[in-house]
């Protein structure tokens, strides 16, 4: 961890955590310096926060199997699986957020993906797109 870095979790950390008083971390960022995520990243570490990098496969898993599997021969891109996640729960999703849970549940063999091609109103280019759809099931 650099100096400054230490430094600026130190003062974070008077602000905040340790003042009779404390004050919010939003403010504490604009006193620092830096930006707000990066003074909530502060926070969580300071409290013990989880690690940034467990993802969130585990919270959009079973939304996402869910929802293939009330349209289980339907196709679906990334964005479109992130808009009907952001229907129903709190934390917004992003397409690329939905995209790596696909990949993760497809390594897992929960899903299946196949590259396709479509039109869109507003380009008169065909886009490239991959298409999910939950996997089919062996049957004995």
């Amino acid at each position: 961890m650099s100096r400054a870095r230490a430094e600026r979790l130190e003062r974070l950390r008077e602000l905040c955590f340790t003042q009779k008083r404390p004050i919010p971390v939003g403010a504490a960022a604009r006193l620092l310096d830096v930006d707000e995520r990066t003074a909530q990243r502060y926070a969580r570490e300071i409290e013990g926060g989880i690690d940034r990098r467990t993802g969130r496969y585990n919270e959009l898993y079973p939304l996402i199997l869910a929802h293939l599997q009330k349209y289980p021969r339907s196709l679906f891109t990334s964005g479109e699986i992130a808009r009907v996640i952001n229907r129903v729960t709190v934390r917004w999703c992003h397409s690329s957020t939905a995209a790596t849970t696909l990949g993760r549940m497809e390594r897992e063999g929960l899903v299946t993906s196949s590259s396709g091609v479509r039109s869109n109103l507003y380009y008169d280019t065909l886009q490239k797109v991959i298409y999910w759809r939950l996997a089919e099931q062996e049957t004995p």
